[in-house]
């Protein structure tokens, strides 16, 4: 693992990092689990945070069964959510203008690794007028595995044209942390809406409360003034 000074890439998670998401799909996925007589509770949905499509509908038929109707209720989640976001409610995280401004001025490459869907995500990207920063947009239907594996790093860093061991990722989320460790990357984190687990606490270079004290921390690590 290198020191931040010593990165020469830094990759971002998008939901929960850059984008204030992580609340309103929570609710989303509650609204849409009651409309079909099923409890998803905050707990519930902690365990599905940083996963890809694939993984997270797994993970709910284990918890609630067979006979969860999973694919009408994350339609029904997916209705909930993109009504919210086409109604102005998707926002960026406090901080992350700042930080793009300073990585642009230092000319670091940089890239997206996220586990929502190539479209989900360039559209939200444009959304929130983020797309221009980010030549290099890696989603979780473009990687056969998804985070905790490091596949989705890894497709990253080769896109950079970086090794993965020169590789900053910033993330949210435990999966994430795992994954950029596994990968051979420094992982720094900025916990959203669960605290970092233990695993997280030791695998983590770095952990921030927000994007602002990553960037704060990044500009004192580069002696700029």
């Amino acid at each position: 693992m290198r020191s931040i000074r010593e990165c020469g890439a830094i990759i971002f998670d998008m939901d929960g990092l850059m984008l204030d998401t992580e609340r309103l799909a929570l609710k989303a996925w509650q609204l849409a689990g009651a409309d079909f007589e099923f409890s998803i509770s905050d707990d519930i949905f902690i365990t599905i945070v940083g996963r890809n499509r694939r993984d997270s509908d797994r993970i709910l038929v284990e918890i609630f069964g067979t006979d969860f109707p999973i694919a009408a209720v994350r339609n029904r989640y997916l209705t909930y959510l993109d009504r919210w976001i086409d109604e102005g409610k998707l926002s960026i995280k406090s901080g992350l203008l700042e930080l793009l401004g300073l990585l642009d001025k230092i000319s670091m490459p940089k890239a997206v690794a996220t586990s929502t869907e190539y479209e989900r995500a360039v559209h939200k990207l444009s959304l929130t007028n983020l797309l221009e920063h980010f030549p290099i947009v890696i989603a979780g239907d473009q990687v056969q595995k998804g985070k905790p594996a490091p596949d989705i790093f890894l497709a990253a860093a080769v896109q950079l044209g970086v090794l993965p061991e020169n590789c900053l990722v910033l993330e949210d989320s435990d999966t994430g942390i795992q994954a950029a460790h596994d990968a051979g990357m420094t992982p720094v984190m900025i916990p959203d809406m669960k605290p970092p687990s233990k695993k997280s606490l030791a695998f983590a270079h770095k952990i921030f409360e927000e994007l602002g004290e990553f960037h704060d921390y990044l500009r004192e690590s580069l002696a700029l003034m």
